[in-house]
């Protein structure tokens, strides 16, 4: 039975290690994640699951698919590119000023963390006072530590520094948690670094690692890379797509989705996946159907598919949306209901806004070819009668945001 429990725990392990981008393989494409704002991206965070954004001086927590609130928890901290999360001991590892500290939600504190070899100018100490800027580590940094990522268990942190004895210039490094609370002296990741840089390390469960580097395979500048930290440890740079001519780095990723920071559209962004194309359609209409059998038109209702966070269609829709003015206008004496919904991510008044603005893409449209704006009413429902209650992917998130068009009874 203990083997078993092993060999099941093990499998799990496995499991939750999988390749976090495979499932956006085919069909996909990665576009800027919509955003009003118009900060400059500093870098991207798992906190408890959800998106965390630097911009400037404060942070942005979301749950895709847009921005919500500002964290000033978080802001507070004004560490320096990514931190990392660990749920179990409810701890933020950060860096700031090319130091590592650690923040505990339980009991508000900040301190430095002792890492063996690299000594601290000061003792500990409690409280979120400003003065840990001032925390330096003296012995044998070039540049700093930064940007963590920590184990599921919270007993490894790596990051990346350039010290010496380095492998090449910015390294991945890692340290291991100690009895006494300090940390163990700095190993080199050397299976993976490069003679160039590497940076952002992201752990997907305990065995698999993201990194970015500008090592000589690169398409062009910085690329998002991966590598299983146990067994076969070769390194692979994700496919185009993920990576491009511009730099594209700091790789995070839940069961659900990828986010990465690019500057492939001039500045740096956040990137997620989205799906190319709309599922095989089940309800296009004809001109000649339409024409001819007016009953069945409302049984057959044409459903427009939409972009993710977007009043844009996933594609033209010319034909479909010709039949349909044709037959409004064959039909002057009905009126007709635009109904625009959107998937369940978001905020409720946000997501029926986005709605109505799906039904006022459709409603220019039908003007456009000539239908009488009297026999058109738009209503957004927003994120209620989902077309999918239980969507757990892009594809069937996509199944959501629609716009039908029905006969008004």
């Amino acid at each position: 039975m203990k083997k078993l429990i092993i060999l099941i725990g093990a499998m799990s392990v496995a499991i939750a290690s999988l390749a976090l981008e495979k499932k956006f393989d085919s069909g996909y494409e990665y576009v800027a994640m919509p955003d009003n704002s118009g900060d400059k991206v500093n870098g991207v965070s798992l906190y408890k699951n959800k998106l965390s954004i630097s911009k400037n001086d404060s942070t942005v927590m979301t749950q895709t698919p847009r921005p919500t609130k500002e964290s000033k928890a978080l802001s507070t901290l004004k560490y320096d590119g990514q931190f990392a999360y660990n749920s179990k001991t409810k701890t933020i590892f950060f860096s700031k000023n090319g130091s590592l500290f650690e923040y505990s939600e339980k009991t508000g504190d900040i301190r430095p963390l002792e890492i063996e070899g690299l000594s601290i100018l000061r003792p500990s100490f409690k409280g979120s006072s400003v003065i840990y800027r001032r925390w330096r580590y003296k012995q044998n940094i070039i540049t700093g530590l930064y940007n963590p990522a920590v184990s599921e268990k919270g007993d490894k942190i790596y990051f990346s520094a350039e010290l010496k004895d380095g492998k090449g210039e910015r390294d991945i490094w890692m340290i291991t948690n100690k009895k006494d609370g300090t940390w163990s002296a700095p190993q080199n990741v050397s299976d993976i670094n490069s003679e160039g840089n590497e940076d952002y390390p992201f752990l997907a469960g305990d065995s698999l690692l993201y990194f970015s580097s500008d090592r000589s395979d690169s398409l062009s500048g910085w690329n998002i890379y991966r590598s299983r930290l146990k067994g076969n440890q070769k390194v692979e740079r994700l496919p185009e797509g993920i990576n491009s001519n511009g730099d594209d780095y700091n790789f995070v990723g839940t069961k659900q989705t990828i986010y990465f920071v690019s500057d492939r559209n001039g500045t740096p962004d956040v990137f997620i996946p989205q799906i190319k194309t709309e599922p095989e359609p089940v309800d296009s209409v004809s001109a000649d159907t339409v024409a001819s059998v007016e009953q069945n038109w409302e049984l057959e209702p044409c459903t427009f598919y939409f972009e993710y966070d977007k009043d844009v269609l996933v594609k033209d829709y010319d034909k479909q949306i010709k039949d349909y003015a044709r037959f409004m206008n064959e039909n002057k004496e009905k009126k007709f209901v635009i109904s625009g919904y959107t998937d369940a991510r978001g905020g409720d008044q946000y997501n029926l806004e986005l709605s109505q603005r799906r039904c006022q893409t459709i409603y220019k449209r039908l003007i456009a070819e000539g239908v009488d704006a009297n026999q058109l009413k738009n209503s957004g429902h927003g994120k209620t009668e989902l077309a999918d209650p239980n969507a757990n992917s892009e594809e069937k998130h996509l199944l959501n945001r629609r716009v039908e068009i029905k006969i008004a009874e």
